[in-house]
């Protein structure tokens, strides 16, 4: 974020000195965060029609007003709805800071505050950031930076600690009610926790509780703006929201729907371990639920007459696990095998994972816990993907090697068929292996009535070229000589003697003779592509730099960079397509190489 002359990290959590009598508006507030320190926020926004609130805020603050019986009162929104204006010792920057005046009234209700955030994220994708003063407390705070509150503070630590809230790593405690009040003493050594318990009930007490409560808001905001930096801030506000349903209600609103184009900004790739799958909730986690919507939208089958489905294995790549090395040591040497049979692993949360794509993310990165029965909706989406394959493969039989088969097909169990093709299910038997020995035999008898011969497409290139168009939107299937092979890089793609794509562990990644190649192709499936002005791409290429960009790409796709007349380097996009030309200022790609 830009204010004046000066660019800010974000999100960041404000430590604001309330007024008093004695100290009159603006208020001054610092923070934890670099770069932050000695702002002043004046609160006093002026005029509402010369400092007017988006639109889509406004939309929703009336909904919210009407709903509270507040909307009677004419004008009552404008008031609410002042904006802030930061001053960085340069005089106040106007219009840069939203104010959140109006999110008392909205967080009543926090599925009407993940509504009105998603609103506005729709309609204003590049809006300035979201302050929401007062809002951020010891139950909402994860939830809080996860829906697009840019900006928040303290306030509310000392205003609860006045009513003898205390603030935990996970939540709230109530220090007075019924029972047995907790000693703080007890759980947090901090040094106003050992003075609580012998301070009284009166002022001195009030002070040291707004002191530990202060002091455990910052210590959470900086673990969430960690974990927000690493890519798993959700995985995080998942543990964080135990015991608070109306907040999960809000994650829910806006991972249903509330955000129309959460799946535009979800990243297609993350430089994470693992994505746990722990609560039923996470099995709409967006990048999990972007992986569902491209299978359906962009991905297209090798052309195999025979689908085979597989059970799914701890271990990921599922080519390295025990359960698929016994099977594919089992089907070896029956010929033709490789040329007809198409394999795809049935799996939850993802659904389907055809197994040239079982390297990419999220399909090699994700852990959920096996209990060996189904939810309905990851039955419904193992059924729905593979009838997307099948709609858009050429198959002619389907083979189900699958513990949960009858569960997820029941209809294609019991009449052999599945989507127009003939269903044939081969009970898996995890204990003895022997269904290993019916599957080998099943197939022997299907293969040879379809095998396609030795002048089909080799199935290694076969594989690569889905694996790159589905990953990089990029179709090679016209360049000459076709190969695939292994050197001291791993394995690549070759036209001729040309290296086209490496396959490294974080996706395919086209070279710049690739990348050449690809510019110069004209129609559909030439890669995702990011014009710049005339200049030497090195570093990262910011938005100011960008004229035009592919608007499917996503945060983490790797994209074509270059001006109108010739190709310049391999890049990763940083942020949506859309935003790179939308006026936004700040990083657009990341360069991993250029010529």
């Amino acid at each position: 974020m830009e204010l004046g002359k000066r660019s800010l990290p974000l999100p960041v959590l404000l430590n604001v000195h309330l007024p008093s009598d004695v100290t009159p508006p603006p208020l001054i507030a610092t923070s934890q965060i670099e770069g932050w320190d000695g702002i002043s926020v004046m609160l006093d926004g002026g005029p509402f029609d010369e400092n007017p609130i988006p639109e889509a805020l406004r939309t929703s603050l009336r909904e919210a007003m009407d709903g509270s019986g507040l909307g009677r009162w004419k004008g009552l929104a404008d008031v609410y709805g002042a904006r802030v204006r930061p001053d960085l010792g340069e005089g106040p920057v106007l219009a840069e800071v939203i104010s959140s005046m109006l999110f008392p009234v909205l967080l009543r209700d926090p599925r009407a505050f993940a509504r009105a955030m998603g609103r506005l994220k729709e309609e204003e994708p590049c809006h300035p950031p979201v302050y929401a003063p007062g809002a951020a407390n010891g139950t909402n705070l994860e939830a809080l930076v996860y829906l697009g509150v840019e900006i928040i503070d303290d306030i509310s630590s000392r205003s609860d600690a006045a009513q003898d809230i205390y603030y935990t790593m996970s939540g709230t405690i109530p220090l007075s009610g019924q029972g047995k009040a907790p000693e703080p003493s007890d759980f947090c050594p901090c040094q106003a926790c050992m003075g609580i318990s012998s301070a009284g009930k009166g002022t001195e007490r009030k002070a040291l509780l707004a002191e530990h409560n202060k002091g455990t808001l910052v210590r959470r905001f900086k673990l969430a703006r960690a974990m927000l930096l690493k890519g798993t801030l959700r995985e995080h506000l998942m543990g964080a929201l135990s015991g608070k349903p109306e907040w999960l209600a809000a994650v829910r609103t806006i991972e249903s729907g509330g955000w129309p184009s959460l799946h535009a900004h979800t990243h297609s790739w993350k430089p994470v371990e693992k994505v746990f799958v722990t609560y039923r909730d996470d099995l709409f986690h967006p990048d999990l639920s972007l992986w569902a919507r491209r299978m359906r939208e962009d991905y297209m089958p090798v052309k195999r007459p025979i689908l085979l489905m597989l059970p799914c294995s701890a271990r990921k790549p599922y080519s390295l696990s025990r359960t698929h090395q016994r099977i594919n040591a089992a089907l070896a040497g029956i010929k033709g095998l490789r040329r007809s049979v198409h394999m795809v692993v049935l799996t939850s949360p993802l659904g389907a994972v055809p197994m040239e794509l079982e390297t990419l993310y999220p399909a090699a990165h994700y852990d959920i816990p096996v209990t060996g029965e189904w939810f309905p909706e990851e039955s419904a989406l193992m059924r729905d993907l593979v009838s997307s394959i099948i709609t858009k493969g050429a198959y002619k039989e389907a083979v189900c090697y699958f513990e949960g088969a009858r569960a997820v097909f029941p209809q294609a169990v019991e009449s052999g068929e599945l989507n127009g093709v003939r269903f044939v299910h081969v009970p898996e038997v995890t204990s003895s292996g022997g269904g290993v020995d019916k599957l080998r035999a099943a197939l022997s008898d299907i293969v040879p009535g379809h095998d396609p011969g030795q002048g089909a497409t080799r199935p290694d290139v076969e594989e690569s070229l889905s694996l790159v168009r589905f990953s990089l939107d990029a179709d090679l299937t016209d360049l000459p000589d076709l190969s695939s092979r292994y050197d001291r890089s791993g394995q690549v793609l070759l036209s001729g003697r040309k290296k086209l794509v490496l396959f490294k562990p974080q996706g395919p990644q086209p070279t710049l003779h690739c990348g050449k190649v690809l510019w110069e192709k004209v129609g559909t499936g030439n890669g995702r592509r990011v014009e710049i002005e005339d200049f030497t791409p090195t570093g990262t290429v910011f938005s100011q730099g960008v004229r035009s960009a592919s608007g499917s790409i996503r945060p983490g796709d790797i994209v074509l960079v270059g001006t109108a007349e010739r190709f310049k380097a391999i890049g990763r996009a940083m942020v949506p397509g859309k935003w790179m030309t939308s006026g936004r200022r700040g990083n657009a790609v990341r360069i991993l190489e250029h010529i």
